[in-house]
């Protein structure tokens, strides 16, 4: 059970990380910009 759940963490942290890596030039402003323009 806390095996399953390790790996679990483990691909949240892993797809997280490569999100961060596709939009790590845009920073913290890119991503709230993106917030505002999907809530409008």
């Amino acid at each position: 059970m806390l095996l399953l759940l390790v790996v679990l963490l483990l691909n949240i942290l892993a797809a997280l990380v490569r999100r961060w890596r596709l939009r790590r030039d845009t920073g913290l402003a890119g991503l709230y910009g993106r917030h505002a323009r999907g809530m409008a």
